[in-house]
């Protein structure tokens, strides 16, 4: 075994070992690709099953959170200030002290 191989055998025992460390290097980037989606997909499933199923849905019932139906659907709470402008007999009883 001291003799040295011939320039063939040593040229295709280099080209079989790389294509060995290639393929070794290819499946243990997919393992870890694949731990990964495991991961994410655990973590996702964890999150989903200890949120509480007691809340309700993000929006109300009626409709979006903001949106013309819900501005214009509710009375405003200051009678000298009602849409449109038609303000026209507003009276204060009691003005607040800014006003004064």
């Amino acid at each position: 075994m001291a003799d040295k191989l011939s320039p063939d055998l040593e040229h295709l025992g280099a080209t079989l070992t790389a294509a060995t460390a290639r393929a070794a290097a290819a499946r243990r980037h997919r393992l870890l690709l694949m731990r990964r989606v495991v991961a994410c997909i655990a973590v996702a499933w964890l999150v989903f099953a200890a949120s509480p199923s007691h809340l309700g849905p993000a929006q109300p019932p009626g409709g979006g959170l903001v949106g013309p139906q819900n501005a214009f659907a509710s009375r405003p709470l200051d009678p000298c200030d009602p849409p449109h402008g038609t303000a026209e007999s507003c009276l204060v009883d009691s003005p607040p002290p800014q006003v004064r």
